[in-house]
């Protein structure tokens, strides 16, 4: 506070002369909000210090946010955010402060930084829990109305009126960077289940195909790996993304002509739902899969509805039902459909679409007929047969033999095999990731209750405080740091390794990469062979800071205030082909053709193949020509790219 006192006392001493004060430079401001951020980044104390609430607020936060210069606004608005933090009911109290910027006609630095602070609010106190809060209006921060569009009426609560400011920005902006850092705000909402909305996952999907985002990287990026992770997640994701079918498709339908969702080709769309709606029953057999018929009739209904006013679009819809697998298995349904498809026959001319018509006519039919035909006929029940009576010494035999084969325990094959493997391959190979699992162990995780690309009680580690237990280990592994003069250094590690000792945690030291590892603890943004395996096999990646301040707490804090965990496997079920000038172009000679294979295949569950064409996934140079395939699209990486889609880099609060 002396610093910040010395800094600003200048300005106080020109307070009388207006001329000398209008001349001021604004670096002066700049300096104490920087001062003030790093002070609120790193404090242990809470709000209701006075060196915190009156201090830095009162005295320097409040009144720089009515500075004429943007960049003292915008420094200020950080602060600001970052002293919310601190306190929940500070951030329900400036909660509507945030949204007015967002919606007001402020730099898009600004905006930004108000973007930002939203989603982490939302993120670390979760949206029904700000709704409970009273939220009034700060008298000091009236200057914000001047500029404000005028509310919806329809908008009577906070959160949707905070959720449905950010999905205008989301699609109004035309700032690639605010228009991105929504996208992933929203998608890390969903898929931690803060949200679950229909509109907001239609209004991504349209983003993702729309023309304007085509060249956006980081946009088009963060959707492709979230889609796939999403709908994998739980099956009420796939139900939310079947809600956002139909609405998606009026969406596109409903532009007008001059807007560029005319461009969007409908059929990609259609075959994008599709697909990720499938994803969640990829382990089932082709014949057990579960029918489009409620999405089928959606789209026969649009095809109806549009086939005097938009009579191409009705054609590519008339061509998608065609690749709609009808189940005919709920009577109702099939009902619905048929009554469409024949009211579209009697309006359509044309012989292919009448073709596509008559076929799905016919298998609602014939699914009609199996149905009927596998109903089982009434049959009298057959008469009970007696029980066979046992004498009193039969019965006690009977019950001593089961309990004696019940205390026959053995050590379990498959549990004992894993165990001598480990004993004799205690090190890391390239082509042997111990972080991977093997096939034997996915198989028995299923039997147990839960998928090979999940945790046991992931769920639970994502949405509470984590607390050290017998029935959940936490198991942490080190990487990245050095013998260097930097802040990451090994005498910082030496003191990493013993808070973790503290807090009860086991540790791997050392090269070995263990499949029990739960957390990876690293420098911001490291990224090193440790990591991005235990990126691709959805370990935690966690900053040193989460052990000091876990340490300091005694307790395991929130991961995801201080890092991330993927989900999914990037590269599962993918066809990969790898360019020779990617190779030769490697930045790391860590990572040579053995290493990318075993990051690819063994743990990144993907496929390798010889041919750039029939690949889905490329990795190539800047200077690699680029073919385009009629089948798929066709995602090309070059070296930067590689290690953001394995490892993503997490901005951490």
């Amino acid at each position: 506070m002396e610093i910040l006192a010395d800094i600003v006392e200048p300005l106080e001493d020109n307070e009388g002369d207006e001329q000398e004060t209008e001349e001021e430079p604004h670096e002066t401001f700049t300096r104490v909000l920087s001062i003030c951020e790093e002070i609120l980044r790193y404090t242990e104390m809470g709000v209701s210090h006075p060196g915190i609430g009156t201090g830095l607020l009162q005295n320097y936060i409040i009144p720089s946010l009515r500075h004429a210069d943007c960049v003292v606004r915008e420094k200020a608005l950080a602060c600001l955010g970052l002293y919310c933090l601190l306190d929940m009911k500070e951030a329900a109290k400036y909660l509507l402060l945030f949204v007015k910027v967002v919606g007001s006609a402020e730099p898009d630095a600004v905006q930004l930084v108000a973007v930002r602070t939203l989603f982490d609010f939302l993120t670390l106190f979760g949206p029904e829990t700000l709704i409970k809060q009273e939220k009034e209006w700060p008298e000091e921060f009236q200057v914000w109305n001047e500029e404000d569009d005028e509310e919806d009426d329809d908008i009577n609560d906070t959160r949707s009126f905070t959720i449905v400011t950010l999905v205008r920005c989301l699609t109004q902006t035309k700032n690639p960077l605010i228009r991105s850092t929504a996208v992933e705000g929203f998608a890390k909402l969903l898929l931690n289940n803060f949200i679950s909305d229909f509109q907001i996952v239609s209004v991504l999907i349209t983003l993702y195909f729309h023309p304007a985002t085509d060249r956006d990287q980081q946009l088009t990026q963060c959707l492709g790996v979230f889609f796939p992770a999403y709908c994998l997640n739980s099956p009420k994701h796939t139900d939310t993304l079947k809600e956002a079918f139909l609405p998606t498709l009026e969406r596109i339908l409903g532009s007008n002509q001059y807007s560029p969702l005319r461009k969007v080709n409908i059929e990609k769309v259609v075959q994008f739902m599709i697909m990720h709606i499938d994803m969640s029953n990829t382990k089932l057999p082709s014949k057990s899969l579960p029918g489009h018929d409620e999405l089928a009739v959606g789209v026969a209904r649009l095809v109806l509805n549009n086939l005097s006013s938009n009579k191409d679009m009705s054609k590519s819809l008339c061509k998608v039902l065609s690749s709609m697998r009808i189940a005919g298995t709920d009577p109702d349904v099939s009902s619905r459909l048929s009554a469409i498809v024949v009211r579209l026959l009697d309006k359509i001319s044309e012989k292919p679409l009448l073709k596509i018509l008559n076929s799905i006519q016919n298998t609602l039919h014939k699914n009609g007929k199996k149905r009927r035909s596998k109903s089982p006929p009434k049959r009298k029940s057959p008469p009970r047969k007696r029980r066979r009576t046992e004498s009193p010494d039969s019965r006690a035999t009977t019950r001593k033999r089961r309990r004696t084969n019940s205390l026959r325990g053995k050590t379990s094959p498959n549990k004992k095999a894993r165990t001598e493997d480990l004993e004799e391959n205690p090190d890391t190979s390239p082509d042997q990731i111990d972080l991977v699992q093997s096939e034997r162990e996915e198989e028995e995780e299923e039997e147990r209750g839960y998928s090979g690309d999940e945790f046991p009680n992931s769920e639970e580690e994502t949405t509470e405080v984590h607390e050290p237990s017998k029935s959940k280990r936490v198991v942490i592994s080190f990487s990245g740091f050095t013998m260097s003069d930097n802040v990451y250094n090994y005498t910082y590690l030496h003191s990493l390794v013993k808070d973790a000792k503290k807090l009860g945690a086991e540790l791997v030291l050392g090269n070995v990469i263990d499949s029990s590892i739960t957390h990876i603890v690293s420098p911001p943004n490291q990224r090193t062979m440790k990591t991005i395996v235990g990126s691709i096999t959805n370990r935690w990646i966690v900053v040193p800071e989460w052990l000091t301040k876990s340490a300091k707490a005694e307790k395991f804090l929130r991961e995801e205030l201080y890092g991330g965990k993927t989900t999914g496997k990037p590269f599962k079920d993918k066809k990969i082909f790898i360019s020779k000038k990617f190779v030769d172009e490697n930045p790391n000679k860590q990572f040579n053709h053995d290493i990318l294979k075993s990051l690819i295949c063994n743990a990144g569950k993907g496929k390798l193949v010889k041919s750039d064409k029939e690949a889905d996934f490329v990795l190539c140079s800047k200077n690699d020509p680029r073919v385009s395939s009629t089948d798929h699209n066709i995602s090309y990486l070059t070296w930067k790219g590689f290690f953001e889609f394995l490892q993503p880099t997490v901005n951490i609060l």
